[in-house]
């Protein structure tokens, strides 16, 4: 059984297995290991992490899939009386199990399929998505409302800094920063709070970052509370008008960087930022 380095530098803890973390978040790993284990988490923050994202693959597994357990088997799946199964047996043995070759392989791929996000670890992968997230919208909005603003693009400017970062953390209710993407040739200009109403009529805040490029195109990065996130990817979003948006979850923020930028443009500066959020 091949180990991870996870543990190994935690005063001469013993490393663990991928399976014994499987094993812990499965509440089946031996007492000795576990409390080794627990040990080892609060002190890595990536151990904790992978096993928070065990955890969120646990229970996305069981949301999905629950219900077909709960199904009652079929009639023609149920065994059949012994005098049928020896007929048949004797009747056609290759095309039976020819038969159960490809239920199992349809069932592998109908997984795979499923499961294909979910058993990626909890880093960033880019995606195209069909359905946007709900901070999709609220971000191509805000981009398109106030990017055209010559006074007034702005509510607190960047030369006001400190008092903008100070009272944004404060709504926000979480230190709150800036991205610099001086040196992708992106000057900020400022940023404003705005207000959040979800589908689910919960109401919040969210606050919005406007940058400036030299011959004059405008880029925002829009923050809102992201509750529990579900996943790390950047997904990407066009709205018509040829508005862009890259999106992410990172400790429980939603970010989106909005721009009339080709994808691969907005995908490198949304990179940047998480790098600089996640150094």
């Amino acid at each position: 059984m091949t180990t991870s380095p996870m543990g190994s530098g935690t005063g001469g803890a013993a490393p663990f297995s991928d399976d014994e973390i499987h094993a812990y978040v499965d509440g089946q790993l031996a007492a000795e290991r576990r409390g080794e284990l627990e040990q080892i988490i609060a002190a890595d923050p990536e151990v904790a992490a992978r096993v928070a994202f065990y955890r969120r693959l646990n229970a996305e597994l069981h949301r999905r899939f629950d219900h077909v357990l709960a199904e009652p088997v079929p009639n023609e799946w149920r065994p059949a009386p012994v005098w049928q199964r020896r007929v048949r047996d004797r009747r056609a043995p290759t095309v039976r199990n020819f038969g159960i070759a490809a239920a199992w392989l349809f069932a592998g791929l109908i997984a795979g399929w499923s499961t294909h996000d979910l058993v990626i670890p909890p880093k960033i992968v880019e995606r195209v998505v069909e359905r946007p997230a709900p901070i999709f919208d609220q971000a191509a909005v805000a981009f398109t409302v106030f990017t055209p603003e010559v006074r007034h693009p702005v509510e607190v400017r960047a030369d006001e800094a400190q008092h903008l970062m100070s009272w944004l953390s404060n709504r926000m209710g979480r230190p709150i920063k800036a991205p610099n993407l001086d040196d992708a040739g992106w000057r900020l200009m400022g940023g404003r709070l705005l207000p959040v109403v979800e589908d689910t009529g919960n109401r919040h805040v969210a606050c919005q970052f406007m940058f400036e490029r030299g011959d004059g195109a405008r880029l925002t990065v829009y923050y809102k509370d992201a509750g529990s996130p579900d996943a790390t990817a950047f997904r990407y979003a066009e709205q018509t008008g040829g508005v862009g948006v890259v999106y992410w979850f990172d400790d429980k923020l939603g970010y989106a960087v909005a721009g009339k930028l080709p994808k691969d443009q907005l995908q490198t500066l949304a990179r940047k930022i998480y790098d600089q959020f996640n150094s």
